[in-house]
Formats: structure tokens, C-alpha cells, sequence
């Protein structure tokens, strides 16, 4: 039992077991009596970066998540009772008739998707059964998921995925009878394609999109409509500001970027994200990441939009799209796709890839002009991809490097 204003580091064991210790720990965050608790898959690294020597900055600290370090800067998120008991309520609002449905754990729990499914859980008296992968436990298996859903498929399970996961589903027997006993599927981590989408709701497949973050509590915007109590704000050069009880307290031992982030909203606390979107009606439509948007030939490119572009094509399962400086055109645009058809034998292989590219090369030109066409785009039959079914960027970043180095030119000349 930690005492008021300090912090405990726990580590979360991968699998099933993580579950209890996790539910001990939501347990007695919402007690409120004590200190805080920061669930960790690695504690070596979490004490490091999380010091639990040092006093909290806030002593309404209950629990702290890392965030996914995706882009090599796992940060400490402090959530107060407030905030887990705000994301919690406001699910409920939204959706009551789901209160007593069955939680299947899929993710991590030291993840704001996983962790966020076990406080709903908890608050809701729910039960919750959890998949043998998560935590990188095994692999992800669509059986696994079925014998799960099986027993509890009149009770009408609920369960949070990752779009890699819903993918992998979609494409097996398995997955797909699962998926029909399932009453609700709410995805989140990455955006989804319009193809993906498409795809789950041909099956039959309930899907909500969500958007959010740990500094939120994870998903608080869904299918494009802020939770009640949620306010969202887009400043004139598109960064999304979410504001509500849900937005986290701040950074642990990180003053600075807590100053510059987190601050008030017309709905009370905010957090100002990496993101940038527009509202296409009354629907918030994220458009990409700040940092993604580079200059190719003076025009500014999205990342993230290249991504989807190539992915609602219909060619791509899956993208991940990069810049590296150019002295001429000012970045040049390279990628990994997982291609949606087969490319050919060892014989016919080349010529196949180059159809592949060139269609995607006018799909990408059509929608967002010849300037966000990648100069290279390599097919690959799986991408790097973290704990928490986000894509390694960090390990792309390295392999898309040296692939770029090496080929001294453009892997697809005539792509523009």
C-alpha cells in the first residue's frame, strides 16, 4: 500500500494474469486514499523515466500510463479519480444499454485503450475475460478470440481494438464468427481506413471509431462526436484541442511540456494535441499529425493523409509513409504497404509491383495531387508493429533509412 503523495511502480505480467493486477490497482485509485500506481510493462525503464523517489507534482496523482513511445519518447500521463471516473461516466452516458455487457481485454493494459476497458469494467460491475496475447503474450490468434466470444455470445460482449487486429479478423473464419458475436466493436490507436471500415460493416461488423489519447483517457471523441461533457477546439492552423474532465493532470517530471500542453478549455481542463483536423458538418475529421506535414516541391504534404490515400484505394491493407530531406524538392516521400493482392512469382514479380505502384501512384495523385506521390513505396507482406498493435515507427524509420541509402535513387523511377 503506497501512502498519499508517493508512487509505486507495478509491472504488469503479459497475458491473462496482468488482468488482476491491473484491477487491484483501479481498485484502489478510486478508493482515493493513497498514493499512485504506475502500471508498467518494463519496470527497469519505467523507474528510470518515472523516478518514484521523487514526490508527485500533484498528489491527486492515482495512476500513471506511459504513452506508447511509438515515435521514441514514452512520456509518464498522471490521471487523477477525477479523470478515470469522467471517462467511465461518459461511456456510460453514451452508451447504457452496454453497462452490464461483457469487457474482452484485447490490448495492453498499460495502455490507455486497455487499461481504460478495465476501469470501464470495474466502475460498471462488468466482467471481463481477457485474450492469452495481450502484453505480447502470444500472437494474436482469431481462435483464441472465438472460444472467448463463444460462451458469452448471448450476453453480447464488447470489445476495444487497434485497426491491425479488426484487419486481421476480418480476413479469417475465425475472426469473422467472432466478430458477428460481438455487439460492439470500439476501435481506436490509429486512424482506419474507409476500406477497413467498409469491410467490417459488409460482415455486419458494429464498429465505433474512437479518437483520443492517454492525456484523455484514451477515446473521447467517437465516429467523429465529442462524448458529452467533451469539448473539442480547432485553431486556425488545424491543431485539435480536446478539453473536458477527461484530459489528464500532466506529465510526470516533465514541467515544461505539461506547462505547454495541458491547460484550461470553455469544458474546463484541456490538451492541446499533436493533431490536426477539420469538422466536416458536426463531425471532427482528423487529417493527420503536426509533425507529419512536410513541404515537397513548396506544396504541404500530409503524412498521414498519403497514408490513408493509399489505403482507401483499395491496393494497400496497410501504409506507412515517411520524408527524408531532399536538397531539390525538400523532402522525398518513402514507404512500406502491405498490398491487398497477390504480386506475383519470383519471374513476373517486377513487373507486378510496378502496376501495383503505378496505381497507387494515380490513386494518391488523384486525391491529393502529384506532390504526395511517394518516389519509393516498397511492398512487404507484414509491417513492425508494438505491444499495442500500433505500427513501430521508430523501426520503420530505421529500415525505410537504410533502404533509401542504399538504392542511391528512387526505387520507382516514372512514379510522378
Amino acid at each position: 500500500m503506497s501512502t498519499p503523495g508517493s508512487l509505486r511502480v507495478v509491472a504488469i505480467p503479459p497475458g491473462p494474469s496482468g488482468i488482476e493486477v491491473a484491477k487491484g490497482a483501479v481498485e484502489q485509485a478510486l478508493d482515493g486514499s493513497s498514493g499512485a500506481t504506475a502500471l508498467v510493462a518494463d519496470p527497469v525503464e519505467a523507474v528510470s523515466l518515472l523516478r518514484p523517489d521523487v514526490p508527485l507534482e500533484d498528489p491527486r496523482t492515482r495512476l500513471i500510463i506511459l504513452t506508447s513511445g511509438s515515435t521514441g519518447d514514452p512520456k509518464g500521463v498522471c490521471w487523477s479519480r477525477d479523470n478515470v471516473i469522467a471517462m467511465a461516466t461518459m461511456w456510460r452516458q453514451a452508451y447504457p444499454e452496454l453497462e452490464a455487457a461483457p469487457r474482452i481485454i484485447a490490448l495492453p493494459v498499460t495502455s490507455a485503450g486497455g487499461l481504460g476497458a478495465i476501469i470501464r469494467g470495474v466502475l460498471d460491475a462488468a466482467s471481463l475475460v481477457a485474450l492469452p496475447s495481450i502484453g505480447g503474450a502470444a500472437r494474436f490468434d482469431p481462435a483464441a478470440l472465438l472460444d472467448i466470444v463463444a460462451p458469452l455470445a448471448d450476453d453480447g460482449p464488447v470489445i476495444s481494438l487497434v485497426p491491425t487486429q479488426l484487419a486481421l479478423l476480418l480476413r479469417d473464419d475465425n475472426g469473422r464468427r467472432a466478430l458477428r458475436d460481438i455487439r460492439k466493436v470500439f476501435l481506436g490507436g490509429a486512424a482506419a481506413s474507409a476500406v477497413l471500415l467498409e469491410e467490417a460493416t459488409r460482415f455486419g461488423v458494429d464498429v465505433v471509431t474512437t479518437y483520443g489519447m492517454t492525456e484523455t483517457c484514451g477515446g473521447c471523441v467517437h465516429d467523429g462526436i465529442p462524448l458529452d461533457g467533451v469539448d473539442v477546439r480547432i485553431e486556425s492552423s488545424g491543431r485539435i484541442h480536446l478539453g473536458g474532465a477527461v484530459c489528464a493532470l500532466g506529465y510526470r517530471l516533465r514541467p515544461e511540456q505539461t506547462d505547454e500542453l495541458f491547460g484550461r478549455s470553455a469544458a474546463g481542463p484541456s490538451f492541446a494535441t499533436g493533431d490536426v483536423g477539420a469538422w466536416d458538418d458536426d463531425r471532427l475529421v482528423v487529417l493527420g499529425r503536426i509533425d507529419d506535414i512536410v513541404q515537397v516541391r513548396g506544396y504541404n504534404v500530409a503524412l498521414g493523409a498519403v497514408e490513408r490515400a493509399i489505403t482507401d484505394s483499395g491496393l494497400a491493407r496497410e501504409a506507412v509513409i515517411m520524408a527524408t530531406e531532399d536538397p531539390v524538392e525538400g523532402h522525398r516521400l518513402i514507404g512500406l504497404a502491405i498490398p491487398t493482392r497477390d504480386l506475383g512469382s519470383d519471374a513476373d514479380a517486377h513487373v507486378d509491383v510496378a502496376a501495383w505502384v503505378q496505381e497507387i501512384a494515380q490513386a494518391v495523385r488523384q486525391r491529393l495531387g502529384s506532390a504526395a506521390i511517394p518516389a519509393a513505396l516498397t511492398p512487404v507482406s507484414v509491417l513492425p508493429y508494438l505491444s499495442n498493435g500500433k505500427i513501430d515507427r521508430l523501426a520503420v524509420h530505421r529500415a525505410l533509412t537504410v533502404r533509401d541509402r542504399e538504392a542511391g535513387q528512387d526505387e520507382r523511377e516514372g512514379m510522378r
